[in-house]
């Protein structure tokens, strides 16, 4: 039998540079498009409250890097150690960056690319994006009930009956996933490839660690956006919890509006409809335009900085013989 014909190298080069001048284009036009709404007349920029949001906000997307490599290595049988951590928290990012794509196929293919240097095969890797999200999605129900659980705070966005069965629903598929795909190789060999090289599931526990510290970025998350706002307008030290929650369900909204990159207008429009009551839509879009413009320089940032670490050698191409 012939091999299959894969993608020439260069093909691939050129394909992924034209993704990373569609996120560019992308984030530009969000913010342009942003910027013509806000209003910035009445708001004092204050450095120190913005700066803060800023290293909040880079703990945030570093906490969601490490999860990832936790996750990595319980479910895909990855060692342990500081190397592959740092490798794996470069995978993270870079194909984190491509999420601005549409559909989040380019997320998901760079993270297929950058598996294979780990021995993991494209479905494996596949299945390891899903599950992520899986745990995330489960993580922003937890702390967006938490956030609106305040005093003062007035009814919730959704209803915490709701929440808490969308929030159960993403944590029990998530520890399905990998039990789930065990039985479907079973009954189908050729699927044999979804599985963990080792054989092994994730534990309930794990996965519940997992959300809890996926909760834990997401609060990260809300709190830069908080300080964000804090060092645009005065905000009372009371309504940074639904700051807070509400960021995380927009965020969280954009995440799951695949046809919007990385949430774009999906995440402002739904802080201005539900901080109506706090601001006024334009001071809410500058919020909002700001603080994605914080989170975009810090994860540039955080990307160059991860480039600096070696990852394992790609796998040689079979000879088409």
């Amino acid at each position: 039998m012939s091999p299959k014909p894969r993608v020439p190298a260069w093909l691939w080069t050129l394909l992924r540079a034209g993704a990373v001048v569609i996120v560019l284009v992308l984030l530009g036009r969000s913010v342009q498009q942003g910027l013509d709404g806000a209003s910035f007349a009445r708001l004092s920029l204050r450095p120190g409250p913005l700066l803060g949001a800023a290293g909040v906000g880079a703990l945030a997307l570093l906490t969601l890097a490490w999860a990832s490599v936790v996750g990595a290595r319980a479910s895909q049988g990855l060692p342990a150690g500081l190397p592959f951590a740092l490798q794996w928290g470069r995978v993270w990012f870079q194909s984190y960056f491509f999420r601005y794509v549409p559909g989040k196929v380019a997320l998901v293919g760079e993270r297929v690319r950058l598996g294979r240097r780990f021995g993991l095969g494209a479905s494996a890797s596949a299945a390891l994006v899903l599950w992520e999200s899986m745990l995330l999605l489960a993580a922003a129900t937890v702390v967006g009930m938490l956030s609106f659980a305040g005093p003062g705070l007035g009814p919730a966005l959704i209803p915490p009956a709701q929440a808490a069965a969308l929030g159960l629903f993403a944590l029990v598929c998530s520890a399905a996933l990998f039990p789930a795909l065990h039985v479907a190789a079973r009954l189908v060999p050729r699927l044999g490839a979804l599985l963990p090289p080792t054989g092994g599931q994730p534990r309930v526990l794990l996965q519940l660690g997992l959300t809890g510290l996926n909760a834990l970025a997401w609060a990260l998350l809300g709190l830069s956006f908080a300080l964000t706002a804090g060092a645009l307008s005065p905000v009372d030290a009371d309504q940074n919890l639904m700051l807070i929650g509400v960021f995380v369900a927009s965020y969280a909204g954009g995440q799951l509006a695949q046809v919007a990159p990385a949430g774009l207008g999906v995440r402002e429009a739904f802080l201005v409809a539900a901080l109506a009551s706090l601001s006024d839509p334009g001071t809410t879009l500058a919020w909002a335009v700001v603080h994605r413009v914080v989170l975009a320089v810090v994860e540039l940032g955080l990307l160059g900085l991860v480039q600096l670490v070696p990852l394992p050698p790609a796998p040689e191409e079979p000879d088409a013989a």
